[in-house]
């Protein structure tokens, strides 16, 4: 995940570009699929709502630029399908589309440092509690050992 999170940020170095957005859209699919999959493996993990309803939005934002790019891209190859006008009034669209798209991914970077600390915070605490199970396991082994021991007279 922090691997993914670092591509995300870098990916939002260059977000002018297309091929920029389209990465950046898979990659944060990817970033809330896994994320919801750790939820699910690891319920004790509580990622914050507002953060992932944030991350949320944000893949919207993106798959709603897609779906227009896509159509868009669909209509050049088939220039049949549409009169001129529909295909400028498209392109016209889909310029507004990119630069909303652009201007409100600005958000993004705030949503992704609450996700990396919420992230790092749950990482610790598993660790803990993995070290306090680990330690309880342990003392209740030496217990049954020494218990096993008096049993038989050994000190």
């Amino acid at each position: 995940l922090k691997t993914l999170l670092q591509e995300i940020r870098k990916t939002l170095e260059g977000t002018g570009l297309v091929e920029c957005l389209h990465y950046l859209r898979k990659r944060l699919k990817d970033l809330y699929f896994n994320l919801r999959m750790l939820e699910l493996l690891f319920p004790e993990t509580c990622l914050p709502k507002k953060t992932m309803k944030a991350l949320d939005k944000f893949q919207t934002l993106l798959g709603n630029w897609h779906d227009l790019d896509f159509i868009r891209e669909l209509l050049r190859e088939e220039p049949k399908a549409c009169s001129a006008k529909i295909r400028h009034k498209l392109d016209k669209e889909h310029s507004k589309s990119t630069e909303k798209t652009v201007g409100e991914l600005g958000g993004l970077r705030p949503v992704l440092d609450e996700l990396e600390q919420a992230l790092e915070e749950a990482w610790h605490a598993a660790r803990l509690a993995r070290l306090i199970e680990g330690g309880e396991q342990r003392r209740a082994v030496n217990s049954s050992f020494h218990q096993k021991n008096m049993e038989e007279g050994i000190k």
